[in-house]
């Protein structure tokens, strides 16, 4: 279906981030927090390294016009 093809996309696509953030959720909610549930982990983890894909996505968007500063 589209759905799944469009969410596979968006985890293919920010795995790299997802992969780079998903100590800090991990560490947050299952030591200091003492959540167990393993599927509320996961999310969150997952959630944040694909916040973060966009984040970084609209920025390298909003600066790509910009010249390079020579130094």
């Amino acid at each position: 279906p589209g759905w799944a093809h469009a969410v596979v996309g968006v985890l293919a696509a920010s795995s790299f981030y997802i992969y780079l953030t998903h100590g800090v959720p991990v560490h947050m909610m299952v030591y200091q927090a003492h959540v167990t549930n393993l599927p509320v982990v996961v999310g969150a983890a997952l959630a944040i390294g694909v916040l973060t894909w966009l984040a970084v996505q609209r920025m390298s968007q909003a600066t790509a016009h910009r010249k390079p500063v020579d130094i």
